[in-house]
């Protein structure tokens, strides 16, 4: 019983910090459409546009991942009981 406890209180903390991981790359998202948008008013086009795609690629790359991550956790909770 210790064990479940154990287990459950890790969840609990596993889903509170993917949770922040979430925000951050949502962030990242926004904050790569910014630059595509507004880099051209400081920097030339170009720039601005790829290095708005590269922040905004590895944001959905890293969300992507981390949803796939967290369907996994749940698909083998669902086959404990």
């Amino acid at each position: 019983m210790i064990i479940g406890e154990q287990h459950v209180t890790h969840k609990k903390i596993t889903y509170k910090h993917m949770k922040k991981k979430q925000i951050i790359y949502v962030s990242l998202i926004v904050i790569g459409a910014l630059v595509m948008g507004f880099g051209p008013v400081y920097v030339e086009k170009e720039y601005a546009l790829a290095l708005g795609i590269i922040i905004l690629m590895f944001g959905v790359y890293k969300a992507s991942t981390s949803w796939t991550l967290k369907d996994q956790e749940i698909k083998e909770d669902n086959h404990e009981f």
